[in-house]
């Protein structure tokens, strides 16, 4: 049975190092099959990101990732570096995703590339909905979209 796992607003849990990163892929791995993955509402970080990603090879089953709100506080060159690891994880798995939410993040003109190559992938050919409001892409960033 598919499930959905939320993390979504843990107090806005801060997620800096592998270790936090750890405690989530945890998680991840300890569910069987994963439906949903929400993550909203946390901050997340370049470390933690790392064995958030190796999680992600083990869910294929992957179909919605609720990610909107993911990147307060942080830097806008480590937004880059988290979504091309978390992308690089689900072409790696063979996910189809059917939604992709990165509202209100911070992402940015210096991320959409690294969007652009993930959106354009076998994992984004079911995609339904692809949500990217409020993320500061400007026109270049729409149009690559």
């Amino acid at each position: 049975m598919l499930q959905t796992l939320s993390f979504s607003n843990e107090a806005n849990k801060r997620w800096d190092t592998v270790e936090d990163g750890k405690s989530v892929a945890a998680k991840i791995l300890e569910t069987k099959r994963i439906h949903t993955l929400d993550l909203s509402g946390n901050t997340l970080g370049v470390q933690a990101a790392e064995p958030i990603a190796e999680a992600l090879k083990k869910h294929p089953e992957l179909k919605i990732a609720q990610w909107n709100n993911l990147f307060t506080t942080r830097l806008n060159t480590e937004i880059p570096v988290v979504l091309k690891s978390f992308t690089d994880a689900m072409i790696f798995a063979g996910t189809r995703l059917t939604t992709l939410d990165l509202s209100d993040n911070a992402i940015g003109p210096q991320a959409i590339h690294g969007l652009q190559d993930f959106l354009s992938s076998e994992a984004c050919f079911g995609l339904k909905n692809l949500y990217l409001n409020n993320c500061g892409l400007g026109s270049a960033g729409i149009r690559s979209a």
